[in-house]
């Protein structure tokens, strides 16, 4: 029997953040599950959402509020965090970006936000484990 290692959870650390309006705009037209554990990026004071396309990566909305605020998962280990097909971040790389809709995926510049430590591309599943921060 294979042996798997968890590593979600692990030095994690949660901030509150007010979400942009255009991610709002997404929760009121797909609902909370449209937002929740999607990577995103800073979008002004205070402010987080799914940005533009090749924003720095910044973290990930852990939980969507009514009220138009998100605890966002700033630091720490993240599994299953969604990446764009074709473009899924390898293993070792801090070259990660969001794709402007809730995913990661490569870029051709380092950042300092995001180390990804498991990458997985097979068919329908583009997901990489990142350590954040």
């Amino acid at each position: 029997m294979a042996r798997g290692i968890g590593f979600e959870g692990i030095n994690s650390h949660y901030t509150t953040f007010k979400i942009s309006a255009t991610t709002k705009a997404i929760v009121l037209a797909s609902g909370v599950s449209a937002i929740e554990g999607k990577a995103i990026a800073l979008t002004g004071n205070q402010e987080v959402g799914f940005g533009s396309d090749g924003n720095d990566f910044f973290g990930v909305i852990d939980k969507y509020e009514d009220d138009g605020y998100a605890t966002v998962q700033d630091q720490g280990y993240r599994e299953n965090v969604p990446a764009v097909s074709g473009s899924v971040p390898t293993f070792g790389s801090k070259n990660i970006v969001v794709d402007g809709a809730g995913s990661v995926k490569a870029s051709g510049t380092p950042t300092t936000r995001g180390l990804i430590v498991e990458s997985d591309s097979t068919a329908n599943v583009n997901t990489v484990t990142i350590l954040i921060g």
